[in-house]
Formats: structure tokens, C-alpha cells, sequence
């Protein structure tokens, strides 16, 4: 049976049926992607804090803008090669637009990568740094705490295995309960747990409503069953002794409480630990200082840059005095300018009020601005060396230690990081599935669809029309993604 209208056009409408659905798909698309881009503006019109600016790399955006603008243009040559019922330049055309997909897809991995091992830090003062975990310590360690447990104490109810994942020498450990089982607290072992809390809890219902047969029956089912349940509490927490002591590495976000000797994770995981807390301080190379919270200028304050808690965790002391020096003789010139500026407009506009600006672009400044003038007589080899560093600085980056007490919020660049980067990955993200997408339904028309071609050519290039137009379609998205993320 043939399905009509699909090589040939409705007289009615001039159209063949692949092309009317296409259109109606992208009408679907459009207003996806305009809700999107209305959130954005909205939310950058309404941020209360400067919205964050400069912070793409401009030229790996522009490639990927040319790379896509090169493969809308392939995959018209490759559909006027099946009009013109040639295989053999259809294929070259479409391999290269399958590979600009694919390129596309690698440089933006680039860029993701680097956003996400790149990390940002609010200290309780308003401090802002950013910068990477320190090379000299393992990753974990550079920005999680590390507990040695000898002790856990699992909630039945609510607890979770997942705590596992932070135990760094799991194969080596065993659990054991006060009577001296020993347990494997697994997802499986969890999983049978709560469902014996929840048969207790059955036959306890039935007993409450006069039910004592089925209510003593189910009991002795749980009794059977699920004897580690006699080990549990009346708060439904068992503690369990480790057979060596256990050297947990834990990111800050799981972490609900820590102390000394005592070391509780979120509720989600529900687990607590008992033993030595080793290490709770985040590691980091900065090389961007952002104190314009700290110095806002609707905000007067007695305090001075100086007194950032900042300037106290530097691992090495000198690189802290060194950092302060230079920011201050970045910092007092231009703010100088600016109060002058601002002196000569109010003697033109006597009769006007002066809006002050809260927030200066200058008080937040990459560690290599401000040696720029050291940097060109020392030579280009020093370029991208951040004030105060030595030579054993990791890239010229000062490292500092910074108590988890003195960190307000912590992130990597990623969507929780603020409005910014949380619509930035949505919408990119979301474009970058577009673009696999249609990556596959090329891809397929160009390594199997020779067959089609064979059979009927008309059919194989009003299909390849419409992957083509869904194709500029993902292409347009991008000529509006690439200007407001990466140049406005």
C-alpha cells in the first residue's frame, strides 16, 4: 500500500506530507526555545547582582558558530546532489556534515569539561574567588572532607547505601553490629531493611485495629525474616563497628554537621559517623578575586579590602601580602578615576542626583591583570603568572586552604553555580541534543540510505529536505545562543 503525498506534492497545498509535519514540528521548537530565551532576559534584567560577563571563551564559540554555519551550507549540496541523482557527491557532502556535527559536539565537550573543573567560592565575608582544586592534592580531598570512621550509625528507615561511594578503602573493610554480626549495608541490604520496617509497622496496624491473628502471624514472618531488625534501636539506627578504621572522602554538599569526632551526612543519605575528622578545608589555585560585595558602594563600611579573611588562608604568607599589594595598586587608581569622573559630572549637573553604582567592574580582576605592566617587561613566558606567585606556584596560581567554616557557598561552574550558568547549560545543553539528534538522522540517510536511493531517488531527497531543514533550524538556535552567552 502506498501512502499517498509522499513524494509528490498536494495540489492543495503544494506540499508532500514529511514537509508539513517538519513545519509544524518547528513551530513547536520555536516556541520552546523563545520561552527559553524570554527566561533569560528576564532573569538577567532582574539579577540584583552584575550578571556575569566575559566568562566564555569567545574563540571556541566562534569556531563552533562557523562550524555549524559551514554545515548548513554542506547539507544543501548534498540534497541538490540527490536531486541531481548522485550518490557518490551526496555522500561526500553529507559526511561532511555529519562530521561538523561532530566537531561541534567535541569543542563544546572542551568548554563544558573546563567549566565544570573550574571552581568558585563565597567566603562568609562576601569574598569571591575562583580558580582549580590543587594539583598537589587528590581531587577528593582538594574540595571535600576527609573522616576516618570507626563507627556508622545507619538509619533504617531512611538511610542509603550511597554512603559507600565515599569510603575509599571499601574492600578492605568489614561492618559488624555490637552482637557481633556481620553485615554488608548494600543497596540490597537496605532495600530488605525497610521492607521489614514496613511489615512491622503493618502487623502493628493490624494489631491497632483488632486484627491479633494476622498481626501475630506478620510478626513472626518479620522475626523469620528479618532478624537484623533486632539489632536496630527504638530510634531505628544501628550502629556498626568497622573492622579497620575507614578514610571517607566526602564532598561539602553531603555533608549536614561535622565536628571533631563526629561527622553527619544530609538526610538524604541519613548516616552518621564517629571516629577523627582529618580534614575539612576546601584547596584551591585562584586566579580571579571578586571583592565587589565586599566594596560595594551603596554599602559604606569601615572595613577595608584588607581585613578579607582571604588574606589570612594563603598557604604561602608572602603570596598573601603580595596578592593585597597588588590588588591595592590595581584597585586605588581606579577608583580614583572613578570618584573624579563622578566629582566633574555632579559640578556639570548640579541640580541632578548622582546614581551611584553598587558594584564596580574593577573590584573584580583576573590575578594576571594585575603584574600586566611586570608581565611585559619580564616577557611573554610570564604572561599568564598571577601576582605574588613563585616559581612553584601550579601555573602561577597562589594556592590557598580555606576552613569549610569560612565558605558560605561552594560550586564548580556549573548550573547550581547562578542564574547565569544554570540557563546557560539548559539551553546549550538542550541544543546540544538537538544537534545529536540530528547527527543520528543524517548520519543514518548517509550510510543507509542507498537502498531508498536505489528505489525511489525523489524519496530519498525530499527526506534528506527535511533532516536538512530541522538542521538549520538547530544551526539558527545557535546564531542567537552563540552573541547573548559569549559577546553581550
Amino acid at each position: 500500500m502506498d501512502i499517498p503525498y509522499t513524494v509528490t506534492a498536494r495540489p492543495d497545498t503544494g506540499l508532500w506530507n514529511a514537509k508539513v509535519g517538519i513545519w509544524l514540528f518547528l513551530a513547536s521548537e520555536v516556541m520552546l526555545f523563545g520561552g527559553l530565551f524570554s527566561s533569560y532576559i528576564f532573569l538577567r534584567l532582574g539579577a540584583d547582582y552584575p550578571w556575569p560577563m566575559d566568562e566564555m571563551k569567545v574563540g571556541l564559540g566562534f569556531v563552533n558558530t562557523l562550524v555549524l554555519i559551514a554545515s548548513s551550507v554542506f547539507v544543501v549540496y548534498a540534497w541538490v546532489a540527490l536531486k541531481m541523482r548522485n550518490w557518490r557527491r551526496f555522500q561526500f557532502w553529507m559526511f561532511l556534515v555529519v562530521a561538523s556535527a561532530g566537531t561541534f559536539l567535541v569543542v563544546k565537550s572542551f568548554e563544558y569539561t573546563a567549566k565544570f573543573n573550574h571552581y568558585h567560592a563565597t567566603l562568609m565575608d562576601g569574598t569571591v574567588i575562583s580558580g582549580h582544586l590543587d594539583h598537589d592534592v587528590p581531587k577528593g580531598e582538594a574540595k571535600g572532607l576527609v573522616f576516618e570512621a570507626s563507627h556508622a550509625i545507619v538509619d533504617g528507615a531512611s538511610g542509603s547505601h550511597y554512603f559507600l561511594k565515599y569510603l575509599e578503602n571499601e574492600s578492605d573493610i568489614r561492618f559488624v553490629t555490637d552482637d557481633g554480626t556481620e553485615v554488608n549495608p548494600s543497596r540490597k541490604w537496605f532495600e530488605k531493611v525497610k521492607k521489614g520496617i514496613k511489615l512491622r509497622a503493618k502487623a502493628d496496624r493490624l494489631a491497632a485495629e483488632g486484627d491479633t491473628k494476622g498481626s501475630e502471624s506478620l510478626t513472626a514472618k518479620v522475626s523469620e525474616d528479618y532478624k537484623i531488625l533486632e539489632s536496630f534501636d527504638d530510634a531505628g539506627q544501628l550502629k556498626l563497628t568497622l573492622s579497620r578504621p575507614g578514610k571517607f572522602v566526602i564532598p561539602r554538599n553531603k555533608a549536614l554537621s561535622w565536628e571533631a569526632g563526629k561527622f553527619e551526612f544530609t538526610r538524604g543519605l541519613a548516616t552518621t559517623l564517629e571516629g577523627k575528622l582529618v580534614d575539612a578545608t576546601l584547596k584551591l589555585e585562584i586566579d580571579e578575586l571578586d571583592m565587589r560585595v565586599y566594596l560595594r558602594r551603596d554599602d559604606p563600611r569601615e572595613k577595608v579590602v584588607a581585613d578579607s579573611t582571604l588574606f589570612t588562608h594563603f598557604n604561602d604568607a608572602t603570596e598573601g601580602k603580595k596578592l593585597l599589594a597588588d590588588f591595592t595598586k590595581y584597585h586605588t587608581p581606579k577608583v580614583e578615576a572613578y570618584e573624579a569622573d563622578v566629582a566633574e559630572w555632579k559640578a556639570e549637573h548640579p541640580d541632578k542626583e548622582f546614581e551611584e553604582e553598587p558594584f564596580m567592574d574593577f573590584e573584580r580582576v583576573f590575578l594576571d591583570k594585575l603584574h600586566a605592566e611586570d608581565h611585559t617587561e619580564h616577557g611573554d613566558e610570564e604572561v599568564h603568572a598571577a601576582a605574588g606567585a613563585t616559581a612553584d606556584s601550579h601555573g602561577g596560581h597562589p594556592k590557598v586552604t580555606i576552613p569549610f567554616e569560612d565558605v558560605e557557598f561552594f560550586s564548580n561552574f556549573g548550573p547550581r553555580k547562578n542564574p547565569f550558568y544554570a540557563i546557560y547549560f539548559t539551553m546549550t545543553g538542550l541544543h546540544g541534543l538537538h544537534v545529536v539528534g540530528g547527527m543520528l538522522v543524517l548520519g543514518y540517510f548517509l550510510f543507509f540510505g542507498r537502498k531508498l536511493f536505489l528505489q525511489c531517488p525523489e524519496h530519498m531527497a525530499n527526506r534528506v529536505e527535511v533532516g536538512g531543514l530541522f538542521w538549520h533550524f538547530v544551526d539558527l538556535v545557535w546564531i542567537f545562543l552563540f552573541p547573548i552567552f559569549y559577546l553581550m
